[in-house]
């Protein structure tokens, strides 16, 4: 899920935020939960061996007439890759307000920011040439398919959730992020709308306190059950981790002016291979092996049993060089048509 405000960093504090959010949530923040409801159920939150990547046009962005979102993507992905702010040329603030001082915080000086962001402009580009990515998104992006998990295995699957997630942050950990620093963990009791989402902060001022982000609700009460399954809080922090990879430093509120843009997708499809995987291990399943889950991802008149989507991303993930080639890679359209 991704949101955007312009409020100052106080609106994140936790001492604050109930009463924060209650008065400017519904004007400033486009709720994740709240997206198209009445269409799809809202969320609650190895390589080929080709010649080059899918690079995507940025000339083609540059043409967009989503100009609320793909100009300001293409400015702010132009600059990210002419400047690195974690080589050290940072000002105060931006260091002050980072995950190391205020946890789940990710400013310009974070490499956490913007390392997804050519994969999403790459998504980006299928979508608007390719219907059926679009439609991807829509049928993958729906609060039914992220429960799998049985709530009497819910310890066990905490247990594995989390080591993944610990995993996977170590590829930022030279430079201090961590499994309980790369996001902000809270007790609110109202996730979706108060946690479980992404914020992008402060996007112009001459502080130069832009940031990003990602709040996750932790294990609290009866919230992350669903007709007696769980849903691990550590999978929904790599969700959110995610959105704070897809996004360019310095993009403005912009982020989310529209719906089914594409945030949603790669952040979909790996809630869903994460789960099936988590699944797996805690029952001694072979991750190979097709579970029935009595789910389906829903394309037009075609169903696809989630446990063959799940199983078939994972492979097609491994065989190219990142999970956005993988979906708009030909077998993947030939799979979703």
């Amino acid at each position: 899920m991704i949101d955007e405000t312009n409020k100052s960093r106080k609106t994140v504090k936790a001492t604050i935020m109930i009463a924060l959010f209650a008065a400017t949530l519904i004007i400033q923040i486009f709720t994740h939960f709240s997206a198209n409801r009445d269409e799809t159920p809202a969320n609650e939150h190895g390589h080929v061996e080709t010649s080059s990547p899918l690079i995507p046009n940025l000339e083609l962005l540059d043409q967009s007439e989503d100009t609320d979102f793909d100009t300001q993507f293409l400015v702010a992905l132009q600059q990210q890759e002419t400047h690195n702010p974690t080589d050290g040329n940072t000002n105060p603030l931006e260091q002050k307000l980072n995950f190391n001082h205020d946890p789940g915080c990710h400013t310009v000086a974070s490499p956490v920011v913007g390392s997804r962001a050519r994969e999403l402009a790459l998504i980006r580009q299928y979508i608007r040439e390719d219907s059926r990515i679009r439609d991807l998104e829509r049928a993958v992006y729906v609060g039914d398919l992220i429960y799998l998990i049985p709530v009497e295995q819910k310890d066990a699957a905490d247990e594995v959730a989390h080591r993944l997630f610990s995993d996977y942050v170590t590829k930022y950990a030279e430079h201090g992020v961590t499994e309980y620093n790369a996001v902000q963990w809270e007790q609110s009791g109202m996730p979706g709308l108060i946690s479980n989402k992404c914020l992008i902060m402060d996007v112009d001022n001459e502080w130069n306190t832009w940031r990003v982000q990602a709040v996750v609700e932790e294990r609290h009460g009866e919230h992350n059950e669903k007709n007696g399954l769980y849903l691990p809080p550590h999978v929904v922090a790599f969700h959110e981790l995610m959105h704070v990879e897809e996004t360019p430093k310095r993009l403005s509120g912009a982020f989310n002016a529209q719906q089914w843009n594409g945030h949603e997708l790669m952040t979909s499809v790996k809630t869903i291979l994460l789960l099936d995987q988590v699944y797996k291990e805690i029952n001694d399943i072979a991750i190979d092996a097709q579970v029935g889950y009595d789910k389906s991802i829903i394309l037009g008149s075609k169903e696809i049993p989630l446990g063959v989507f799940a199983n078939f991303y994972r492979d097609l993930e491994s065989r190219h060089r990142n999970l956005a080639e993988a979906l708009v890679s030909p077998e993947s359209l030939s799979f979703i048509s």
